[in-house]
């Protein structure tokens, strides 16, 4: 099992910052399995990243959802490296993957979960017209009138969203252009 251990706390943090030290090799998916095995009643963000950015989030609960059942498009990535913050039972968590090759192309989309359990495939389109950014929902066909200046902002929203209870969970997958 790894182990968190606590950094020294400055005046200016928020949260607390954890080195995570791991026992053995990790894949993606037994690390979020260990996540689950080993920290009971915990919940945060897990997000996965490479050498240049992050690729891919998920948002868990373990006493309220079964993140087995999410898909990981890097479950079976060698882990590189892991850092984790947060305060009480809120533990968010970035890894850092070993060597990632390429990250798949095209565009940034969400597997959107609903409260409800519905589950939609949500995707970040660039306008042409202007140059902004909107969420085009594939599972119901619909475009969304929001627009946002960066696709940062439109990230923001989805937590937004998150954080208001509108949405239960999400996983990002693609790449941001």
């Amino acid at each position: 099992m790894f182990k968190l251990i606590k950094r020294p706390r400055s005046d200016n943090d928020k949260c607390t910052k954890y080195d995570v030290v791991l026992d053995k090799e990790y894949t993606v998916e037994e690390f979020i399995d260990a996540i689950a095995d080993g920290r009971n009643g915990t919940h945060g963000q897990i997000t996965i990243k490479n050498d240049k950015e992050a690729i891919e989030s998920l948002v868990y609960n373990i006493e309220s959802i079964d993140y087995r059942h999410c898909i990981l498009q890097n479950a079976e990535e060698k882990i590189k490296q892991v850092w984790a913050d947060g305060s009480w039972l809120k533990i968010n968590y970035t890894i850092l993957l070993e060597n990632k090759k390429e990250t798949q192309k095209g565009a940034l989309r969400f597997i959107v979960k609903k409260p409800n359990g519905e589950e939609s495939v949500v995707v970040i389109f660039k306008n042409k017209s202007d140059g902004t950014y909107s969420f085009v929902n594939l599972t119901k066909e619909h475009i969304c009138s929001c627009k946002f200046k960066t696709i940062e902002e439109a990230i923001q929203d989805m937590n937004d969203r998150l954080r208001k209870g509108l949405i239960e969970s999400y996983v990002m997958k693609g790449e941001r252009k």
